[in-house]
């Protein structure tokens, strides 16, 4: 399976766009002091206000996930992927990709 053109899927991007709001959401309302808290902030108000400006790369970030992988060249359906296997990967990834986004 091309995971460029799976990635590229609305589908695909609809359910990573799901559980990046989720995230979005609770980074927004995490504490201050949380570490790198204003770029992820950033990525957070990004995500909730103009998701397209970074679905694309969240969602291919998410794919290169190995259970996540894994699951999909099994299944060949994304759908069938747990909301909990993608959210965690959304957590792992956000303050890389928060940082990756201001050239830090």
């Amino acid at each position: 399976m091309n995971k460029l053109i799976f990635a590229n899927s609305p589908e695909v991007q609809s359910k990573v766009e799901y559980n990046a709001l989720i995230l979005a959401k609770n980074v927004a309302s995490e504490s201050d002091s949380t570490d790198n808290h204003v770029a992820r902030v950033q990525l957070a108000y990004a995500t909730m206000m103009n998701g397209a400006s970074v679905l694309p790369q969240l969602t291919k970030l998410v794919l290169t996930n190995a259970t996540i992988a894994a699951a999909v060249n099994v299944a060949e359906d994304f759908l069938d992927v747990p909301d909990g296997d993608i959210q965690f990967e959304l957590s792992s990834i956000w303050t890389m990709f928060a940082l990756a986004r201001l050239g830090s």
